[in-house]
């Protein structure tokens, strides 16, 4: 139980890493089409922008990165590695595709992102996936030897 505790929160705050990256630029792209155009993006139009935006955005880095390597930024800084039966971009398409569902705020469907958090949450610490992993077949696991490790052997040698 302790070790699945562990891999949650070291998914989540992976997940806070690729949000965060992910965010930053999406916010720099605000700023310059509200520093180019004649009307900023301001109201529900900037609430509308972001949510399309990040949506989009994320799945596409998301997909991107973990169908060349096999993992993104939040998770290789974490050491934790998606073990999968066929790995690459339609696997981690299929991994990711619950990232689509938050485009349901932007037609005002209240709750949209925390009841994603609490569903994918509570199935990754059950049962050790979310059920878009068990669709894609794959899981995200610690990964077996870190740097430090293989440094360590080659030192003996």
């Amino acid at each position: 139980m302790r070790y699945r505790l562990s891999v949650l929160v070291r998914r989540a705050i992976g997940f806070w890493i690729d949000g965060f990256a992910v965010g930053a630029v999406i916010l720099i792209i605000q700023w310059l089409i509200n520093l180019t155009a004649d009307a900023p993006l301001v109201g529900h139009a900037a609430t509308l922008y972001q949510i399309y935006a990040f949506s989009l955005c994320f799945f596409i880095y998301r997909t991107v990165v973990e169908g060349r390597w096999n993992t993104s930024l939040g998770k290789w800084s974490l050491n934790l590695d998606i073990i999968s039966i066929t790995p690459g971009y339609k696997t981690a398409a299929i991994r990711n595709s619950w990232v689509l569902l938050t485009i349901l705020a932007a037609f005002g469907i209240h709750y949209v992102e925390p009841t994603i958090v609490v569903i994918l949450g509570l199935s990754i610490f059950g049962f050790a996936q979310h059920p878009f992993d068990y669709f894609a077949k794959t899981m995200v696991e610690k990964k077996l030897h870190s740097l430090s490790v293989q440094v360590d052997e080659v030192s003996e040698k």
